[in-house]
């Protein structure tokens, strides 16, 4: 939202010091001149996801009919995970969009022949790498796909269609060029700030339920969650192996290419990650609209009804409640910033000042209350949380605040910290920093919570 309302200069300057391309900052820019609000904004995301929906019917219904495409909508419509970020205002909605949209202007072009197809996938392409530097993934996948149907059945223009996929390399690789002179600094900007382990088999059987179920989830249910995700992805490829085993050619080859989008995202991600982990489910959205667009042809190719009622079964009711978790959900990052910003407004007096133990906490409650007399201490330099590039400070003129310079020139200090730093803190044995420095320093004379968010209000203005 922050950059969104920036002018497109000052946004393209802070979004090169950051980790991501400027497209989608800038098709909010101008979604949000005729409004404002998150309510308004939201539906930028929505409409993408929406619309990624209504692609995916095209392409189950061009590669196995009507009904899986009706189910596999129905299915995607209702995935926790889709809904998350058809909600969240960032740009995997958009991804997912031009993802789907590459692979069925792909097919079409495969199938049929048509250059207009053909244009229409390399612009779809060329415009995903400036929504998401790891686009690269779904480009390769078709790449997989390609050489698969190749493998398959040679077509009578192979060497046409190979020509033509070179051809589109090299133009996304010239429409991508004047990005290329920032791609550097980002690729360093995600190396030095954004710590992810490197992904084995805990990190895949992980996606294999945030595609069924998303997280966060209650810790209760994530045995059945996890047994029920696994083994609706063992069906689904049992399933699809069966169907090959006795289907037709063309059949076939459209199964294989269901199954390439499906799995090659995630096998190339995890490759990648070998060498330098960047494995997250969010950046490999297009595959989970591939299984389940498998799941739900392999379900209605059970021969019994009472086999699709059990999977229904197991399915549904999980299906539902993960759903009412997800919007019932009040922690980070969903944590309830809109109230804590209105509780300040009525107790924050002057010579008070809001002090939030990270910019996490900070942005939220700025956004809701631009007024407030607040700021955020530093992340420790070099640290995994050291994600704010001072470039993105500069476009946005907020900047860290010194801990001491702010107690010494407020007569009362809210400090505001998560739940879940305080309880890291106290697994190890040592108290959190940030609150024993005010701790030992000042008398604290009133603490509270609204969610996951703890508030101390110190009097600064006669130190211990």
């Amino acid at each position: 939202m922050l950059f969104g309302a920036m002018p497109l200069d000052h946004m393209v300057y802070g979004t090169a010091a950051d980790t991501m391309p400027p497209l989608y900052y800038s098709l909010l820019h101008f979604w949000l001149l005729p409004g404002d609000g998150l309510f308004y904004a939201r539906f930028l995301s929505l409409a993408f996801g929406a619309l990624s929906i209504a692609v995916l019917y095209s392409i189950g219904k061009f590669l196995f009919g009507t009904k899986a495409s009706f189910l596999a909508c129905a299915v995607a419509s209702l995935s926790p995970f889709h809904v998350f970020y058809s909600q969240e205002i960032r740009m995997y909605t958009t991804l997912s969009l031009l993802g789907l949209a590459a692979v069925y202007f792909f097919l079409r072009w495969w199938y049929e022949g048509k250059r207009a197809w053909w244009l229409a996938y390399t612009l779809s392409t060329a415009i995903s790498m400036y929504v998401h530097n790891l686009a690269f993934v779904s480009i390769l996948s078709v790449d997989l796909l390609g050489f698969a149907l190749i493998m398959m059945r040679r077509p009578f223009d192979l060497k046409r269609r190979i020509y033509l996929m070179a051809v589109t390399h090299l133009m996304v690789f010239t429409l991508y060029l004047p990005w290329l002179l920032y791609l550097p600094q980002q690729l360093a900007k995600v190396q030095r700030a954004f710590w992810i382990e490197r992904p084995g088999p805990a990190e895949v059987a992980r996606s294999v339920m945030v595609y069924h179920f998303n997280l966060p989830t209650p810790s209760w249910l994530l045995p059945a969650l996890l047994f029920v995700s696994v083994l609706l992805s063992a069906f689904t490829a049992y399933g699809i192996y069966k169907l090959l085993t006795k289907g037709a050619r063309e059949e076939r080859d459209r199964l294989v290419a269901g199954v390439v989008l499906w799995l090659a995202p995630i096998i190339i991600m995890l490759a990648v990650s070998q060498i330098r982990p960047i494995y997250v489910e969010r950046a490999v959205i297009v595959s989970a609209f591939f299984y389940y667009l498998l799941l739900s042809v392999a379900f209605l190719s059970l021969p019994r009804r009472w086999l699709q009622g059990l999977v229904l079964a197991l399915f549904v009711p999980l299906l539902l409640f993960s759903l009412v978790y997800h919007y019932s959900y009040r922690e980070f990052p969903r944590s309830p910033f809109r109230e804590l910003a209105s509780y300040l407004s009525g107790v924050v007096e002057e010579k008070g000042f809001v002090l939030h133990d990270n910019k996490l906490s900070y942005f939220s409650t700025h956004y809701y209350n631009r007024g407030l007399p607040q700021g955020f201490i530093a992340d420790p330099p070099g640290s995994p949380n050291d994600t704010l590039a001072p470039q993105t400070m500069e476009v946005f003129d907020t900047w860290p605040v010194d801990q001491a310079e702010i107690a010494s020139a407020n007569k009362r200090v809210w400090y505001v910290v998560f739940d879940r730093a305080l309880k890291e803190a106290e697994q190890v044995g040592r108290e959190y920093p940030n609150k024993l420095w005010l701790d030992q320093r000042y008398e604290m004379i009133q603490e509270g919570a609204i969610g996951d968010m703890h508030l101390y209000l110190y009097d600064t203005g006669h130190p211990k």
